[in-house]
């Protein structure tokens, strides 16, 4: 049974890896939904662990980091399903298209030198 929300698209990513007990590796996003991905690796992982997943997005035209959380619920041997701590955070909708990211800092009103 699926418990996923929204729908699932397909994406190919390429994503650094960073698990909570320092482990540190490397993967392709390959489909992903505002609730979660499935991430292609070798990388050994545990069920129910934080791994966080960095990418690059395009951020007011250049390119920058953008580091999402997710926590492990599916593992096979050809990578992992997580499901993000937060929901629809804005770097995935950015992977899926929905809307472009933006940084907290560039959301906030800049004063007018005047």
């Amino acid at each position: 049974m699926e418990h996923r929300w929204g729908h699932r698209r397909e994406v190919n990513r390429f994503v650094r890896l960073r698990m909570r007990s320092g482990l540190i590796g490397f993967g392709r996003i390959r489909d992903a939904s505002i609730s979660g991905a499935w991430v292609a690796t070798k990388l050994p992982a545990k069920l129910m662990s934080y791994v966080q997943i960095g990418f690059t997005a395009m951020q007011n035209g250049r390119r920058t980091v953008a580091r999402v959380e997710g926590l492990i619920v599916r593992i096979a041997s050809h990578g992992f399903g997580v499901e993000w701590r937060e929901f629809a955070h804005p770097a995935v909708l950015a992977i899926l298209m929905v809307r472009p990211y933006r940084s907290e800092v560039s959301t906030r009103k800049q004063r007018s030198p005047l």
